[in-house]
């Protein structure tokens, strides 16, 4: 199964996807952290030329890069 946010167009991404995965990105449990990983980075791939956007998904990243699960690292 491919990530639904590498499928759909940059602005549904956003709009729809980086919502969801922002809440899953700062949940208590790191098996949940673990599932934003993917369409972050989808989502961050979309969204590279438009600065604005990718200033929103950078510090979930870097939030994430220093998390305290070895698993989430």
């Amino acid at each position: 199964a491919q990530c639904a946010a590498y499928t759909a167009n940059a602005d549904i991404c956003f709009e729809q996807i980086f919502p969801i995965c922002s809440q899953l990105a700062i949940d208590a449990q790191d098996s949940v952290r673990l599932l934003s990983i993917e369409p972050l980075s989808a989502i961050m791939e979309k969204c590279i030329n438009d600065a604005e956007r990718a200033n929103q998904v950078l510090p979930l990243f870097l939030s994430l890069a220093s998390d305290g699960s070895w698993r989430i690292r």
